[in-house]
């Protein structure tokens, strides 16, 4: 969390590793990966963050954000 100056608090995270590769047939396709290569499959997958906060900074007039991930 990052409170600056005029009272916004910013939060980042990122997400990093390395697929998580399994052996498929080549040609076939399943619906819960994505083929990276012939005879590689990525399995999909989500990293959730939840956080909890109850903030008053400037009265009660401030606003939450909520954001809906889809596959890529």
């Amino acid at each position: 969390f990052v409170l600056d100056q005029v009272g916004a608090i910013t939060v980042q995270v990122r997400a990093t590793g390395i697929l998580s590769t399994m052996p498929i047939d080549e040609g076939k396709s399943v619906p819960w990966g994505t083929n990276i290569g012939p005879g590689v499959m990525a399995a999909y997958h989500q990293h959730l963050l939840s956080r909890r906060f109850d903030a008053r900074i400037d009265g009660d007039n401030n606003t939450v954000c909520y954001d809906d991930y889809v596959p890529m």
